[in-house]
């Protein structure tokens, strides 16, 4: 099983929030919206990192042998007279 990411960013936030003097219901609330955001952006910048040759290569393939569609749209308009 992979490691995951969640279980570090919901112990930092969890850590962090016992200090806040606000009802356990709304740091809950906060820490778990939080620790969603945080663990789905720490993935993303781990994914991006180790696949950047990839993800740049896969983007940024040439117009060649792609249809144009608006060359095509201009083409079949008729002539004007």
């Amino acid at each position: 099983m992979p490691p995951t990411l969640q279980a570090p960013v919901l112990l930092g936030l969890e850590i962090s929030a016992r200090s806040l003097d606000w009802p356990a219901v709304a740091k809950a609330i906060l820490v778990a919206a939080l620790a969603v955001a945080g663990s789905f952006s720490f993935g993303c910048l781990i994914i991006h990192r180790a696949r950047s040759g990839e993800a740049d290569a896969r983007w940024a393939r040439p117009d060649v042998g792609q249809p144009s569609f608006t060359a095509a749209a201009q083409s079949d308009a008729p002539e004007p007279r």
